[in-house]
């Protein structure tokens, strides 16, 4: 994995957010609230390439924050949540990016897709797109996104 590209990637969304405003108002920050159980989902390498330790915590590749940080200094799941970028093959070899509400953010978040600013969702969709220039994260993007896909799909079939 090449670190510079995360960083590149994240750098597109230090200055762009959600909605115009702090989204947290609305709930009481609580994606920003992590526990010994929860937290957010570390990029591999995210840890170390961007120093981390400053603002928390790692336990396998869950990352624990101390409550409240400059945006620059988040996760990169912390700064698109609560969106993810779903990568998919297309017949032709490319890959295809849609960023969509991250059903893992379901339950935490208020906000929904018509609510979002659409530089921000620009935004997710770009840094993805670079991220996806590294084999390995796109590997990890590849497979975050079956597996939401997955829990999208049992969501459905159970409601």
């Amino acid at each position: 994995m090449n670190q510079k590209i995360l960083l590149r990637a994240k750098s597109l969304l230090h200055h762009t957010t959600p909605l115009a405003r702090d989204c947290g108002r609305l709930c009481g920050h609580r994606c920003c609230h992590g526990s010994d159980d929860t937290g957010m989902e570390l990029l591999p390498g995210e840890y170390e390439a961007d120093r981390l330790w400053l603002y928390g915590e790692m336990r396998d590749h869950i990352f624990i924050c101390k409550g409240r940080c400059e945006r620059s200094h988040r996760p990169y799941a912390c700064m698109i949540f609560p969106l993810f970028p779903l990568l998919s093959q297309k017949e032709n070899g490319n890959i295809a990016i849609r960023a969509q509400l991250d059903i893992r953010a379901s339950s935490l978040c208020p906000l929904t897709n018509n609510q979002l600013r659409a530089d921000f969702i620009r935004a997710v969709r770009r840094s993805a797109l670079i991220l996806s220039e590294d084999p390995e994260y796109r590997s990890y993007l590849f497979q975050l996104s079956t597996d939401i896909q997955d829990a999208q799909y049992l969501k459905e079939l159970i409601y």
